[in-house]
């Protein structure tokens, strides 16, 4: 089988952690079904200037280069940041399928993968037509738990949905929402997102923590995410901060991710006097945070919305547990109050009330290797060799 992997959201030398869960999905597709892969991940067009921007980062990403022994291209596509992100679709099909359909005459794809309904699944979708290639489209997060709600982009969402051959969804709340939009049940799978084993394990914290410089008699609690709004950074800070008005005291708080609001973070961690225990670490490197999980007491994760997040599956297999808000796919990991709880509400209030209660809980280690133990990459990707089969089969009938 050949499979042609089409995202924006994919590691390259660049941004080695961006969409590095398609990466682990497809590795460990290609691995237990000995297929061979190339991707296509478009990047927006950005010229190269002597001054730095956000954007600068897209101008140094090569055309083409081979990452971890896959192929991987990158065209050039038109990007007007939220005026009209309703064509992005369009330019990122004009920018990829001169390039896809040079690659499918040289050696011919078997299937097209794509991940992020919007915009690229439209333009897999389109592609495939073209080329009579079955295409499989993923819906992750953002692409269908906010993206709808954008009336411009509504109805291209719907057309993806309803002229792929196969989509599959990471969580059932996002299936449901993909239901109400195309009505065709048996062309959507749920498969959720899985945790590398050999990466993320419990290691002894004591050594963690003086390896990464943290206080060996403090309890610690970790986020992981980009620094905006919709991660809830500012709501664990603010927490923090009512737990230190109550009892004089408070946990320290890390915070692992790089984003917009760093500023802001750092203006309210100052205002509220918790310079002391509450610290940005920046962006760490996918294999490193290992080490942070296995140092914490605890995780939290205040997001407004997800898909499947890592993260919980990261921590838990690393023995700490998590806390959580209710949101789509976040219940469908913590199942089991064995690996951790989620609050009532999204509000600092609610975090400031169940972190002492989780700080204080004894946690059972193998339960939580157990748990880790059955959302391997390796049992994803079967699910994942189900549902390209099946589609397959379907555009054979």
């Amino acid at each position: 089988m050949r499979i042609l992997t089409l995202t924006n959201l994919y590691p390259n030398y660049i941004q080695p952690n961006r969409g590095i869960f398609i990466k682990y999905r497809m590795d460990a597709f290609c691995k237990i079904s000995g297929a061979e892969m190339d991707v296509v991940s478009p990047v927006p067009y950005f010229p190269q200037l002597p001054f730095k921007t956000r954007w600068t980062q897209f101008s140094r990403i090569h055309k083409h280069e081979m990452f971890d022994g896959v192929n991987i291209y990158h065209p050039r596509y038109l990007v007007v940041p939220k005026i009209v992100m309703h064509t992005h679709c369009k330019t990122m099909f004009q920018a990829a399928f001169p390039l896809v359909q040079r690659l499918h005459e040289k050696n011919p794809y078997d299937l097209i993968d794509a991940h992020w309904v919007y915009p690229d699944g439209w333009a897999a979708v389109k592609i495939g037509k073209l080329l009579k290639i079955p295409v499989v489209v993923s819906a992750r997060g953002n692409d269908i738990n906010e993206y709808v709600d954008f009336p411009k982009i509504l109805p291209l969402i719907k057309w993806t949905l309803q002229h792929s051959d196969c989509n599959i969804a990471v969580c059932q709340a996002l299936k449901d929402i993909m239901l109400d939009l195309t009505k065709k049940e048996d062309n959507i799978h749920v498969i959720g997102n899985g945790v590398d084993r050999t990466r993320f394990q419990s290691k002894i914290k004591a050594e963690c923590r003086k390896k990464l410089g943290l206080p060996a008699d403090k309890k610690i609690i970790l986020s992981v995410g980009l620094l905006e709004k919709r991660k809830g950074h500012h709501i664990l800070i603010e927490a923090l901060g009512q737990l230190r008005q109550s009892s004089g005291e408070s946990p320290h708080l890390y915070i692992i991710g790089a984003g917009p609001l760093r500023q802001k973070m750092i203006e309210q961690i100052n205002m509220l006097n918790l310079a002391d225990s509450v610290k940005l670490v920046g962006e760490m490197p996918n294999a490193e945070l290992a080490n942070w999980y296995s140092a914490s007491d605890l995780l939290c994760l205040a997001s407004d919305r997800e898909g499947w997040p890592n993260v919980l599956l990261e921590a838990i297999a690393c023995g700490a547990p998590v806390l959580a808000t209710p949101v789509y796919g976040v219940p469908e990991v913590i199942h089991s109050d064995s690996v951790g709880q989620m609050v009532a509400g999204r509000t600092p209030a609610a975090f400031a009330e169940k972190i002492p209660e989780m700080l204080a809980k004894k946690w059972d280690a193998q339960k939580m290797k157990d748990f880790a133990a059955q959302h391997s990459w390796e049992s994803v990707a079967k699910k994942v060799q189900e549902t390209f089969n099946f589609c397959l089969d379907q555009s054979r009938n």
